[in-house]
C-alpha cells in the first residue's frame, strides 16, 4: 500500500509545528508506505523540509466570491492535487494543526475494503511536545479534520463533491456525508483516538462572505445532505457522555450510524 499524505502549510504557529512533527514521525515509521506533500499556491510557496511541494493551488476564494475578504484555497484543488499523483492507493488530506497518530494509518492498512475514512479530532489541553501526556477536553463530533480516501474511488466519484472554501465550516461534514452515501466509509471518531488537536479559540468569524458561501452550498443547494448529517449529529453523536465532552460513544452507535446513512 502507498499513501500520499498532504496538508497546506502556512504561517508559523505551535499547533502546526506539532502537526508537522507528527507527520514526519509517521514517515519515519512507514517509510515505504507514506510520502509527505505540502499543498501550496503556484506563487509565494512555503517550503518545509521532508515534504514535497505540490504547487497546485491556482484559484482562491476571491475568484469565486465577488465580495470576498479572504484568499483561502478551494477544496477540490486541495483534494485534486493529491488524487492526481500517480502510484498511490490512498491519499490523506489533513488540516495543518492536527496531530495524526500511527493508529490512523493502521486503521487504513487494516481495513483495505473501505473506500474512505473521515477522522474527527480529540481536543486536548496544551502540550509542548508529542511525547507529553495528552489531557482530553472534548471529542469534536460536529466536524472532521482528516480524510483518507482510496484514490481510484475518488477519481470515479469526485463529481459528486461540490467545491468549498477551505478553513470555513460546512465542507468537512458534507464531504463526510457524501463519502458515507456513495461509498464504504468509516468515521474515525471513536476509541482509541487517532487524531489530536490542541485547544484554541475559534479562529473563523461568525458572519463572512466565505462562511455564507459555504453555508449556501450545504444548506440550500444540498439540503437533503444537510438534513441527513443533522439527523446523525443530533440523534446519535450529541447523546454521547459526558455532556459537552462527547468522549463515550453510545451503545450501538455504529449500527445507528449505518442505518441513518443506509450503509451496508
Amino acid at each position: 500500500m502507498k499513501i500520499a499524505l498532504g496538508t497546506n502549510i502556512f504561517g508559523n504557529f505551535h499547533r502546526q509545528d506539532l502537526c508537522i512533527k507528527s507527520l514526519k514521525r509517521l514517515k519515519k515509521e512507514y517509510p515505504d508506505i507514506i510520502d509527505l506533500y505540502n499543498i501550496q499556491p503556484t506563487t509565494d510557496m512555503q517550503d518545509e523540509e521532508g515534504f514535497t511541494i505540490l504547487p497546485s493551488l491556482i484559484k482562491t476564494s476571491k475568484d469565486i466570491i465577488p465580495n470576498g475578504k479572504k484568499t483561502k484555497p478551494l477544496m477540490l484543488e486541495m483534494f485534486g492535487s493529491l488524487s492526481e499523483l500517480e502510484g498511490y492507493d490512498y491519499f490523506i488530506f489533513t488540516n495543518s494543526d492536527i496531530i495524526i497518530s500511527n493508529r490512523f494509518i493502521k486503521l487504513i492498512i487494516n481495513n483495505p475494503d473501505y473506500d474512505s475514512f473521515s477522522g474527527s479530532r480529540l481536543t486536548i489541553l496544551h502540550i509542548d511536545t508529542l511525547d507529553d501526556e495528552p489531557t482530553p477536553i472534548q471529542y469534536q463530533i460536529a466536524g472532521f479534520d482528516t480524510f483518507a480516501i482510496k484514490t481510484s474511488w475518488w477519481n470515479e466519484n469526485k463529481d459528486k463533491f461540490p467545491d468549498y472554501v477551505y478553513a470555513e465550516p460546512c465542507w468537512d461534514v458534507h464531504y463526510a456525508t457524501l463519502l458515507k452515501k456513495y461509498g464504504k466509509s468509516m468515521f474515525a471518531n471513536k476509541w482509541p483516538a487517532t487524531l489530536f488537536h490542541v485547544f484554541h479559540e475559534v479562529a473563523w468569524a461568525s458572519d463572512t462572505p466565505e462562511l455564507r458561501y459555504n453555508e449556501t452550498i450545504l444548506i440550500k443547494q444540498h439540503n437533503e445532505d444537510y438534513e441527513l448529517w443533522n439527523k446523525f449529529l443530533f440523534t446519535v453523536l450529541m447523546k454521547r457522555k459526558p455532556n459537552n465532552m462527547f468522549l463515550k460513544p453510545i451503545p450501538n452507535e455504529e449500527a445507528m450510524e449505518n442505518t441513518i446513512f443506509r450503509h451496508e
